[in-house]
């Protein structure tokens, strides 16, 4: 008597099931966690009003994916980025901060091996732009449970590329420091539901005049639905 193979359909169609349900449980645990930590979250009342300008700036990061935005120093685009991100962490449209910036071409700086220190010790001295603006907006202990759990966290811009960021509000500081490549290599790894907002100000490049893309990248997403461009003077 012939041997029947065993059917194994239903074996793959229950693995797929329980794997979905395996997913939706961790999903739904990272929501009830995302929830809990952001119950106890709260911005501290600043110390100073926001411009018309600046928000301004905040509505166009609430309602756009892509957004550059440009300026000299002093008209707090890093601040207003990192108020509208940890905005949008606590109102739940967003479950990480990734803060970022080029670490490898700024003249007259260290390159990140020669420095001392673990990893998150030597990134710390390229992110402490954004720890100033944090500090205005949280406390030092809500700051660091963040920062402990991941919530927020600092990559080189160089590490951005390989891979896709989901669910996330990250901000690209001194994108005047990219070239046109570089910059398409990054967009590309937006992923559902985040934003990307870029930061600089042209007048303060370390590369090369002719590859700064700033203007040329604006020129290409401008048109495009859910992408914004915005100028302070």
């Amino acid at each position: 008597m012939r041997k029947q193979k065993p059917n194994n359909t239903n074996k793959k169609a229950n693995s797929k099931r329980v794997s979905k349900y395996m997913q939706e449980e961790v999903e739904d645990f990272n929501a009830s966690k995302q929830a809990e930590i952001s119950e106890f979250i709260t911005i501290k009342k600043l110390a100073f009003q926001l411009t018309g300008k600046q928000k301004d700036l905040i509505k166009v990061l609430g309602n756009n994916k892509i957004i550059t935005v440009t300026g000299p120093p002093g008209t707090s685009k890093t601040f207003v980025a990192c108020y509208a991100a940890i905005q949008a962490f606590l109102a739940g449209k967003c479950k990480t901060i990734v803060l970022s910036k080029p670490t490898e071409i700024l003249s007259g700086t260290k390159d990140p091996g020669a420095l001392p220190g673990s990893l998150d010790e030597k990134m710390a001295v390229y992110a402490e732009s954004f720890f100033d603006a944090f500090d205005e907006i949280l406390s030092r202990k809500d700051f660091k449970h963040l920062w402990d759990e991941k919530i927020i966290q600092f990559k080189p811009a160089q590490f951005l590329r390989g891979r896709t960021i989901k669910d996330s509000f990250i901000i690209i500081d001194e994108f005047q420091n990219f070239d046109i490549k570089a910059l398409k290599s990054i967009v590309t790894r937006l992923g559902r539901n985040s934003t990307m907002v870029f930061m600089g100000d042209t007048k303060q490049n370390d590369i090369n005049k002719k590859y700064v893309a700033v203007d040329v990248f604006n020129q290409i997403i401008r048109p495009i639905k859910g992408c914004s461009t915005f100028k302070f003077d």
